[in-house]
């Protein structure tokens, strides 16, 4: 079946007339306030018109539309046990990045006093007064 431009209009009316959240409209008109997204690239991401985007800047700016926004969705909290196994699990991931720090550095040390010694290079900066050339 043929889409004629008759088709088309219909189309763009149909899609002009989708109810956007005021949630999503706030994020928007942040994001582009923001300079994390461009207003043609906000229009590719949320499939939207520039000239709907420029409205509700519009909106924003004339703080219509942010009394609205008082009220947040309150996050889901954590029970204690989901924190304390969380907690957990972030404190072993630590302690092992943490050893693996430790090895490099000694490694690290351990390669400039090899260096120093045997090819005589001076590598680390020495402390105190700097040295005057004469």
């Amino acid at each position: 079946m043929k889409t004629t431009k008759r088709d088309k209009k219909e189309e763009k009316f149909r899609a002009a007339i989708r109810y956007y959240p005021v949630a999503l409209r706030w994020k928007v008109v942040q994001q582009i306030k923001a300079e994390l997204l461009t207003e043609q690239q906000a229009c590719e991401k949320y499939e939207i018109t520039v000239i709907l985007i420029r409205k509700w800047r519009k909106q924003y700016y004339k703080r219509k539309i942010q009394p609205l926004l008082t009220t947040q969705p309150m996050s889901r909290k954590l029970s204690q046990t989901e924190e304390i196994k969380a907690l957990k699990a972030k404190l072993a991931a630590l302690q092992k990045q943490n050893e693996q720090l430790q090895v490099e550095t000694y490694a690290h040390k351990t390669m400039v006093d090899i260096a120093e010694k045997e090819l005589n290079i001076a590598i680390r900066k020495k402390s105190g007064p700097k040295q005057s050339l004469k």
